[in-house]
């Protein structure tokens, strides 16, 4: 008997893409603080203008969605309330950084942006929303496993 889990598409697809996704973002903060650009300046500007509570939940978000992905993969019904935790602190970190203007209006300044990132960064919780509404189809239907 063949106990083999097949895994839709869907979840392939979002284990790879964001997967890579935050690789790449690993990547990108081990050449920030190893390197003398001044993009990388920026940013570790940014952090350094971060408080202990605003780093925890940055990091934290981090860490919250390798784990969701991990448990999306393998198809475990926490995937789900990982994923609703990791929407609800993404709106609580968007909504505090369009409210303050604190770190926006300085990086566009020096990015030259103008005004590009709230949308991204709203582009990115609708990106996120969907997710936990495939992640609930799949709970709905049975797919995930205590």
């Amino acid at each position: 008997m063949n106990t083999r889990v097949r895994r839709p598409a869907g979840v392939w697809i979002i284990t790879v893409l964001f997967g890579l996704l935050y690789f790449g973002k690993a990547v990108s903060v081990a050449y920030m603080y190893l390197s003398d650009s001044p993009a990388a300046e920026l940013g570790r500007q940014y952090y350094a203008n971060l408080s202990v509570v605003e780093n925890v939940v940055q990091w934290g978000g981090f860490i919250l969605i390798v784990i969701s992905l991990v448990y999306l993969f393998l198809l475990k019904n926490t995937a789900f309330y990982l994923f609703v935790l990791n929407f609800v602190l993404g709106i609580m970190f968007t909504a505090r950084e369009i409210i303050t203007s604190r770190w926006f209006s300085y990086a566009e300044n020096q990015l030259g942006t103008n005004k590009a990132t709230a949308p991204l960064l709203l582009t990115g919780l609708a990106i996120s929303f969907a997710m936990v509404m495939y992640v609930w189809h799949l709970k709905k239907k049975g797919m995930l496993s205590a």
